[in-house]
């Protein structure tokens, strides 16, 4: 339908012209302008009759009554200049190198003219990013790019409307991968003797130095802040592996040397401890969106899940090549869905899992590669740490770090493995610095940690 043809809609039944201030009259739902109710109240002694159908109101406050917004939007419409049914989003682009992308539109009006004065056309620029977070833009009429800064690796919607219609190829999507083949760079400071896991809890990053001892915290710069040793009774030396953080601030550490998992706050004051009596070797870690602990053993080549109070709940797979079975498992991550991504080191493949343990799908790496850290960014996007088995290193391939997107398919290597920069890499966690630009940081067999740059 044509704009001009709602032109009989906007007018007022008792002036004749368009509606100033509409308000809606709530029993009858007729419209009439405020003013016009307000002279009709007053020529039938303060009590206010429907001019259209008698419908009696009483003594009531005109002012008070509800405003019409669907004829408020459309006294917009025909005022507008623009047709939304015409117009398009032009352009999405990315700008190389910046952390930030630019939305051009392309306006016209009934006639199918570009418009190029914008001034009160009502125009809203919406962007939903990749972990759901929106950002809204009002009109500016003097606008004619749009940017929104670019925060994480995923794909981002952008809506634009004039007048609450959506333009005509609204939603434009803009996808945006981490550059691949990239050359790592030296992580912080610290000089660790064997970092095994990392993990991010405010403005700081906890890793565990099997080698030392100890959790190294750092701050999101790699600044050294202090270092903790857990030391209780019944206990071997402290020899941390893997590491989990709540919402609230608690540590989960695996200790493979005490066969167990230490809960504790961020200064290493012991809370809890579990699993003593069942777990073997225990590796990664990871805490459900039910606050379920998942614990992957390495030497029993399953999954446990401990509940909130320590007790052993349920006991996930045994060895074997099948679905739903392991051959050493190192690591565990759990996305926005509440699935698990589990590393299934020497089967040489990641599986899936959904929160109720239930095998979703298997993804193998390439042949020779030995999975080992895992890590899901803000768009689900999974990324892996892998070392080549000792048979292929003759082929001059190196450890890398590769990246699937949330349905498994394979995009590519994230770290440039012909420089062999990164040796042994283990855990990882996904972080963000100054900039908005998220940051993957991988930890290794050196002494630093490294990372990498997951967007443009």
């Amino acid at each position: 339908m044509a704009l001009h043809s709602l032109q009989p809609l906007t007018e007022c039944p008792i002036h004749m012209g368009p509606f100033e201030r509409p308000k809606l009259l709530p029993e009858c739902q007729h419209t009439f302008c405020e003013d016009c109710l307000k002279r009709c109240q007053e020529t039938s002694g303060g009590s206010l009759l429907c001019p259209t159908c008698r419908y009696e109101y009483g003594r009531i406050d005109v002012h008070d009554l509800p405003n019409d917004r669907t004829t408020l939007a459309l006294l917009q419409a025909i005022d507008s200049p623009v047709d939304a049914t015409k117009s398009k989003i032009k352009d999405v682009r990315c700008e190389k190198h910046k952390a930030r992308a630019t939305v051009t539109l392309k306006l016209k009006n009934m006639n199918g003219q570009a418009v190029e004065d914008r001034s009160g056309v009502g125009l809203i620029i919406k962007v939903v990013y990749p972990g759901g977070g929106i950002v809204e833009y009002g009109n500016e009429d003097t606008c004619r790019e749009y940017t929104f800064r670019l925060t994480s690796s995923g794909t981002y919607k952008i809506y634009a409307s004039v007048n609450g219609t959506y333009l005509s190829n609204s939603p434009r999507e803009l996808t945006i991968f981490p550059p691949l083949r990239q050359t790592s760079s030296v992580f912080g400071e610290v000089k660790y003797e064997h970092s095994h896991d990392v993990a991010a809890f405010e403005e700081e990053l906890f890793v565990t130095d099997k080698g030392g001892h100890c959790v190294v915290v750092t701050n999101r710069s790699g600044k050294h802040l202090r270092s903790f040793e857990i030391k209780e009774t019944n206990m071997f030396a402290f020899e941390p592996f893997g590491i989990a953080i709540s919402k609230t601030g608690l540590l989960y550490i695996t200790d493979m040397y005490n066969h167990e998992v230490f809960v504790c706050d961020t200064r290493g004051k012991v809370r809890q401890r579990i699993g003593k009596d069942v777990l073997k070797k225990p590796n990664g870690v990871a805490l459900t969106k039910n606050n379920e602990i998942l614990v992957v053993d390495y030497d029993q080549c399953c999954l446990f899940m401990f509940e909130n109070d320590g007790k052993l709940k349920r006991t996930f797979c045994t060895q074997g090549k099948d679905y739903g079975q392991f051959n050493h498992p190192w690591f565990v991550a759990i996305n926005s869905k509440g699935d698990w991504i589990v590393s299934d080191c020497d089967n040489r493949r990641l599986q899936i899992f959904d929160n109720s343990g239930t095998v979703r799908f298997m993804k193998p790496v390439p042949v020779g590669h030995l999975v080992r850290g895992v890590v899901v960014d803000s768009a689900d996007n999974i990324f892996v740490s892998v070392v080549i088995d000792r048979a292929w290193l003759k082929r001059n391939y190196k450890h890398a770090v590769m990246m699937y997107d949330s349905n498994g398919n394979f995009y590519g290597e994230v770290s440039d493995h012909l420089r062999g920069d990164l040796f042994q890499p283990r855990g990882m966690c996904i972080t963000k610095d100054g900039s908005g630009e998220d940051i993957l940081i991988v930890t290794g067999d050196r002494e630093e940690l490294h990372k990498y740059k997951l967007i443009k």
